[in-house]
C-alpha cells in the first residue's frame, strides 16, 4: 500500500506541475474569457488516460503500480476530468447507459451547485 501511495504521490506532483506549465503556456498565447487553459488541459488529459489504458491493456507485463502512477497520479494531478470521462466510457461499454447519463448529469449539476453553495457560504 505504501508503495502505491508513493507512486501516486510522485505522479500527482508531476501532473500538477505539468498542468501549471500547460496552463501558463496557453494563457501566454490566448487571452479570452473562455477558460482555454483548463479546457485544453482537460481534453489532453482525456486523450492521455484513454491512450494509457488502451496501451496498458495490450501489455501483459505492464506493472500495476506504473499504471497507478500514470493514471491516478499524473493524469489525476494534471486533470480530474480524464478519470470522469474514462469512467463514463466504461459504463457505456457495459451497457449501463442510464448510470452513465446519471453520472454525467449529477456530476455537472452537482458540481455547479456545490460551487454555488460554497460561494454563498463564503459571504
Amino acid at each position: 500500500m505504501l508503495r502505491d501511495i508513493l507512486f501516486v504521490a510522485g505522479g500527482s506532483a508531476l501532473g500538477g506541475v505539468l498542468r501549471l506549465l500547460a496552463g501558463r503556456l496557453v494563457k501566454s498565447h490566448v487571452q479570452a474569457i473562455f477558460p482555454w487553459p483548463t479546457f485544453l488541459v482537460n481534453l489532453l488529459g482525456c486523450f492521455a488516460i484513454g491512450w494509457i489504458y488502451g496501451w496498458a491493456a495490450r501489455q501483459p507485463q505492464f506493472r500495476p503500480e506504473l499504471l497507478l502512477m500514470l493514471t491516478t497520479g499524473i493524469c489525476g494531478g494534471f486533470t480530474t476530468f480524464s478519470a470522469f470521462a474514462y469512467e463514463n466510457i466504461l459504463l457505456m461499454r457495459t451497457g449501463a447507459y442510464l448510470t452513465a447519463l446519471s453520472y454525467v448529469a449529477f456530476s455537472v449539476i452537482g458540481g455547479l451547485l456545490a460551487t454555488w453553495a460554497g460561494m454563498l457560504s463564503a459571504r
